[in-house]
């Protein structure tokens, strides 16, 4: 028996190729409709995390301009604060240098007023006090003293012939310590023992022994002055005077027990000296 044929399952076969082929293309489109809108989505993910990266960056460096600009005025506040402290300091320093300075300068007013008071009260004392004497010596001769020296005009060999014999003395600081004691020794030789502390007067013309003799070429015993400056002997002697005739004490005065022209004739002759 003759098999007939029928188109129909060739026909349904090629319909369902047909249409599994369309869905397979349709499945094709769609797939890459989604991987397209995936990328698109992935761009704009990657546009707004860029957006997002840029305007986070540009916020960073917006703050960062303002805390440099916020530093930058807090320094030059510190700067205006420094310079204004330095300049007070500087002036300050300056006024401090110059209260010093003016009062340097007080300092030395008033040490010069002091000074010159001093030296006022000073001049006013010594008219007031007399200078204590720092030398004698025996003037031979009618000449003048030696410079600094005055003379005392009585001739210690009066009436008894012999030299012209001046007792002379100073005040001059120069000259030494004060003169606290005064010896008169009388002897008949010339050979005479000097008092202990003591030194011999000082004369133009000595004798062979080193000393001065009060009554030379008069005759009589020989007569020497000897002086002290040692502190232990009393206080400064500040006037010294010869005297004629009979003794006479006056009040505050010492006078001598020793007759100048002892031996020799002529006018007793006394020394005496103060301590006043």
């Amino acid at each position: 028996m003759k098999t007939s044929y029928s188109p129909k399952p060739l026909l349904l076969a090629i319909i369902m190729l047909s249409a599994f082929m369309a869905c397979s293309d349709k499945s094709k489109e769609d797939s890459s409709d989604d991987d397209t809108e995936l990328l698109s989505k992935n761009a704009r993910d990657e546009q707004q995390k860029k957006r997002y990266e840029d305007a986070a960056r540009s916020a960073r460096e917006k703050e960062l301009r303002k805390e440099k600009q916020r530093l930058a005025r807090a320094a030059d506040s510190v700067q205006s604060a420094l310079e204004l402290h330095l300049a007070q300091a500087n002036a300050d320093s300056s006024a401090a240098a110059e209260r010093e300075r003016m009062a340097a300068l007080e300092r030395e007013r008033e040490e010069r007023l002091r000074e010159e008071a001093y030296q006022r009260e000073l001049e006013r004392l010594e008219g007031q006090v007399p200078q204590p004497i720092t030398g004698l010596l025996l003037l031979y001769g009618e000449g003048p003293p030696p410079k600094g020296y005055t003379k005392i005009a009585r001739d210690l060999n009066k009436d008894a012939g012999g030299d012209f014999i001046y007792l002379c003395y100073t005040k001059d600081p120069s000259m030494g310590k004060p003169i606290t004691g005064i010896k008169v020794i009388l002897d008949d030789e010339k050979q005479v023992r000097m008092p202990r502390n003591y030194s011999p007067l000082a004369c133009s013309r000595q004798d062979k022994n080193g000393l001065c003799d009060v009554n030379r070429e008069a005759g009589g015993k020989y007569i020497y002055m000897f002086m002290s400056r040692k502190r232990l002997e009393g206080d400064p002697i500040t006037e010294v005077d010869i005297a004629f005739g009979d003794k006479v004490q006056r009040q505050d005065w010492t006078l001598m027990d020793k007759d100048l022209n002892a031996g020799a004739g002529g006018a007793f002759i006394w020394l005496s000296y103060s301590r006043k």
